[in-house]
């Protein structure tokens, strides 16, 4: 899969840009501060139409302009398809192939894209509501029943979370007043953790591998999901039923009455990644992080391209700026099984290492293919 062509107006700091593009190594070049990451971003929103964590859609649109427009052409193993959208104040539209559509959900996922930032080092050291979205979003693009599962495990959340904040009116009647939400829970949940187990087990083989090469050795790295229902060890978490997840549930019960607020879940869960028995969150180094967080997009890509057949665009912000020179002549050499990566940088000094197919030079909100 690849972008062959990429439209952008009024997103971020482009006024317009229309930039034909193909197959292989894609060099983004410019100081810092010119849209480099920009118009990594503008791909990133064809793929998944949101903006990167910490981003509303609203702050996509250029400053003073009531809208921004994004187009995409998009090339995969089984046809070529015309992506357009437009967003902005009383604006929303999606054009698939000259066809106007009611939702995203049409168009979301057609192209497949990864992106890594530096702000991915939060997934080894920053809270867990970070590592759930990382699971949530990775598996939302290849597998719509989760999204669907995941939006009504929310909505019995919210009811039962409801009923424990009033819980002295309920007296005791409490029980009868949970058993609805709690099986509602124990369903979509189990699907949830299952889901996120399939994806695990791989990102770990991914990561060994992975991380040996750009670390230039071998390292003993595992990860546990760390689940709030079962408190136990990496195998019993993952043979959770939903039997198991209604018993925690009516186990928990004083604990949720005293939080007013349901305490176990996969919303409370987490992943914990281990390098050679130590907690990666508080023993590795910054540029160990990175490393390791990057290694967990490649598992991402590896994982969607399992799912679907499809290889994933690759969109690498910054990923160099603090690797040593070992590090990036070990990255060149790693093998890229996508068809199309995009890579920003300062200059071409240390991008010389790449495979270049080609570069595209960006300043002051406006881009063009060397």
């Amino acid at each position: 899969m690849y972008v062959e062509r990429l439209h952008l107006v009024n997103f971020r700091n482009y006024r317009e840009i229309t930039l034909d593009l193909g197959e292989g190594v894609n060099l983004v070049i410019g100081q810092n501060g010119q849209g480099k990451t920009n118009l990594l971003e503008g791909l990133f929103f064809i793929s998944r139409f949101r903006g990167r964590p910490f981003s509303k859609i609203t702050d996509l649109v250029q400053q003073g302009q009531p809208y921004f427009a994004v187009g995409a052409v998009i090339c995969s193993s089984v046809r070529k398809v015309k992506i357009s959208a437009m967003f902005g104040r009383g604006v929303r539209k999606i054009i698939l192939d000259g066809s106007e559509k009611e939702s995203v959900s049409a168009v979301r996922g057609i192209l497949k894209a990864v992106m890594f930032s530096p702000e991915d080092i939060n997934l080894i050291s920053g809270e867990p509501y970070l590592r759930r979205s990382f699971l949530d979003s990775t598996i939302e693009l290849v597998d719509p029943v989760y999204v669907t599962k995941k939006l009504a495990y929310k909505r019995a959340l919210l009811q039962r979370n409801a009923v424990l904040s009033k819980w002295e009116i309920r007296g005791n009647a409490l029980s009868a007043a949970l058993e609805p939400w709690n099986i509602a829970l124990a369903e979509c949940g189990t699907y949830l953790m299952e889901k996120r187990r399939d994806f695990l087990l791989l990102a770990e083989q991914v990561l060994r591998k992975e991380y040996a090469i750009l670390s230039g050795a071998e390292q003993d790295i595992s990860i546990s999901y760390a689940s709030s229902v079962a408190r136990q060890s990496w195998e019993e978490t993952m043979a959770v039923s939903k039997e198991a997840f209604l018993n925690s549930l009516n186990k928990n019960i004083q604990e949720d009455v005293k939080a007013r607020c349901t305490t176990i879940g996969p919303h409370r869960d987490d992943f914990i990644l281990m390098v050679s028995g130590k907690d990666a969150r508080r023993f590795m180094s910054q540029g160990e992080r990175r490393t390791a967080a990057y290694c967990l997009r490649t598992a991402e890509a590896r994982y969607i391209f399992d799912k679907t057949g499809e290889k994933p665009v690759l969109l690498l912000d910054d990923v160099m700026s603090e690797l040593d020179s070992g590090r990036v002549k070990r990255f060149a050499r790693s093998s890229f099984f996508v068809e199309q990566v995009f890579i920003t940088d300062t200059s071409l000094d240390r991008a010389c290492e790449f495979p270049i197919s080609r570069v595209i030079e960006v300043e002051r909100g406006t881009a063009r293919v060397g």
